[in-house]
């Protein structure tokens, strides 16, 4: 595989130059959502306005927008042709003035009537601004990047934020290296998902891709889950490492690896070689050819054991969706365009006219942008189909008290996740399940309410 230009500029992305910018995080015309729009005169304590013909904003890749569809200015008819003026401050931080402007704005919580200085530090996570309940925007500070190569794979992820296109860039070289690829990230955050994505990039449809979750797995059974074992009929039972011959082999929360599993996952990983099923001394080994993607929540210590040292020499860290909040809207309208398409009430996401009230308000939009999602994009998606139960039979999406409470309680902090419900605490339930509850249980110690009640019917069933 040949390197794409602009490698040493992703690779150091940490230690680049930090940029301003607008991103447009809601329009009653989606296909705009993602477009946005360079600050850079603000670096220098310059000015730039903002009005509905006023301020270019750059498409995002695959809109589909045209001049027909109101160009690259807002455009939108509630937008004041008055502008609102954002002025660079000396300490890094930028104002807001609503001059003679008559569009409403709001920045986060704050109703701007004159004029609102945001802070520096503010500007690093990103401010939510809402411009007359029709437009939702985030300005924000982003690395200084080039942009990322058209040829660059997706890897089915939704959003075109910097972050994105930085793990998208760092994927693809670790894939690249031929190496084994570890995804460290927290719950939500997509591994399996990615690693998916990545095979299905390397490889297609025609390889196969096998699932080990260590997590699930008893470490009594573990070895023979992953290398195969020989039953008592002395036939040969594979195990995943066999079946991923060919193909890629993705073991998630690798941290949870027995001792002698992690010896045989560093041989495997530095010979390409696992003793064959059955074998003793004087039986060769077996040769397998496997791309090992491995994923982990947990942080690398001095107590770590060998393998996973090893395997952070291709190390990727998963961005969590706070750090992407520019992806939010995109990733939101995807679930939601999901399940109407299933209803088959996909219109519902299109403007008749431009003047129309739109099914999905921007203050909705704007709120779930401004909260920090503990549980990541599988939180989000949770939250898409609540949006949908509550707002069935309705002209608008509307957020249920619930949700509602949880979005006021956030605060800008670290958040209190909307599937917290959906989990069961340790301890908190009696279970005629004791033996099997560890292989439930998440990295804090939760097991999801599903995973129980799929337990407690196979047992009702008389599996086990």
């Amino acid at each position: 595989m040949d390197a794409h230009p602009h490698a040493d500029a992703y690779s150091e992305a940490t230690d680049a130059d930090r940029a301003l910018r607008l991103t447009l995080l809601y329009h009653p015309n989606v296909r705009r959502v993602g477009a946005h729009a360079a600050l850079d005169a603000l670096a220098d304590g310059g000015e730039v306005e903002l009005a509905r013909d006023i301020l270019g904003f750059t498409p995002a890749p695959g809109d589909g927008v045209t001049p027909a569809d109101g160009g690259a200015t807002l455009g939108d008819p509630f937008i004041s042709s008055l502008p609102i003026c954002l002025r660079g401050c000396d300490h890094g931080g930028v104002s807001i003035a609503r001059n003679d402007s008559r569009t409403r704005v709001r920045a986060g919580d704050v109703e701007i009537d004159d004029i609102h200085e945001v802070r520096a530090d503010a500007l690093d996570e990103g401010v939510v601004l809402e411009l007359s309940e029709r437009i939702v925007l985030l300005l924000h500070r982003v690395p200084a990047l080039p942009p990322p190569p058209a040829d660059l794979p997706d890897f089915d992820l939704t959003g075109h934020s910097v972050v994105l296109d930085q793990l998208r860039r760092r994927l693809w070289l670790a894939l690249e290296s031929g190496a084994p690829v570890l995804l460290r990230g927290g719950a939500g955050t997509g591994k399996e998902r990615i690693a998916r994505a990545a095979h299905k990039t390397l490889f297609g449809d025609a390889r196969p891709f096998v699932h080990a979750d260590l997590g699930a797995m008893p470490p009594s059974l573990a070895r023979a889950e992953l290398f195969g074992a020989a039953t008592d009929t002395a036939r040969h039972q594979p195990g995943h490492v066999q079946k991923a011959h060919g193909g890629t082999l993705f073991v998630d929360r690798v941290h949870r690896a027995p001792s002698e599993v992690q010896v045989l996952l560093l041989r495997l990983v530095e010979t390409g070689a696992i003793d064959a099923i059955g074998g003793h001394a004087s039986t060769p080994s077996e040769k397998i050819d496997v791309r090992l993607i491995a994923a982990t929540r947990e942080m690398t210590t001095e107590r770590d054991d060998v393998l996973l040292q090893h395997l952070t020499a291709h190390e990727i860290r998963l961005p969590t969706l706070r750090e992407r909040r520019d992806d939010i809207p995109m990733l939101l309208l995807h679930f939601l365009r999901v399940i109407l398409e299933g209803a088959g009430q996909a219109d519902r996401l299109r403007l008749p006219t431009p003047s129309a009230s739109p099914w999905l308000p921007a203050r909705v939009v704007a709120r779930l942008c401004r909260y920090n999602w503990p549980g990541n994009v599988e939180e989000l998606r949770s939250v898409a189909r609540r949006l949908m139960v509550r707002s069935r039979g309705l002209p608008n999406v509307e957020i249920d008290p619930e949700l509602d409470e949880t979005l006021r309680a956030d605060g800008g902090g670290e958040g209190h996740s909307v599937l917290s419900a959906r989990y069961l605490d340790p301890g908190h339930h009696a279970t005629p399940l004791p033996d099997q509850l560890d292989r439930l249980r998440d990295d804090e110690g939760r097991i999801k309410e599903r995973d129980l009640w799929e337990a407690l019917k196979n047992r009702l069933r008389g599996k086990k």
